[in-house]
């Protein structure tokens, strides 16, 4: 299993990809955080495991019977649209 200090480090080569992408929208677009939606709740538990360590904070909620976790990434992750310093983690809906 990764560990929180590769997660970082693993992002860098997609910052990169993305921030190629954005080149043309940086003078007109600012991103603040990630949402990821899990396909299992067993991938949920296991990225929520990841990050929750390097995280200043995490609120978790259910909303239409799901858990939705919110995560402040500590550090940032810089990009060409600005720091990214927030991950929101759903799982996977109750009726699959």
């Amino acid at each position: 299993m990764p560990t929180p200090t590769s997660f970082f480090a693993q992002s860098e080569e997609v910052i990169q990809l993305f921030n190629v992408w954005a080149a043309p929208f940086t003078t007109r677009a600012r991103v603040d955080h990630i949402w990821y939606k899990c396909g299992t709740t067993e991938e949920f538990e296991q990225l929520r495991s990841l990050v929750e360590p390097t995280s200043s904070f995490l609120y978790q909620s259910f909303i239409s019977g799901r858990r939705i976790a919110f995560f402040k990434f500590k550090p940032a992750l810089a990009t060409a649209l600005g720091e990214i310093q927030f991950l929101e983690l759903s799982d996977q809906k109750p009726d699959g």
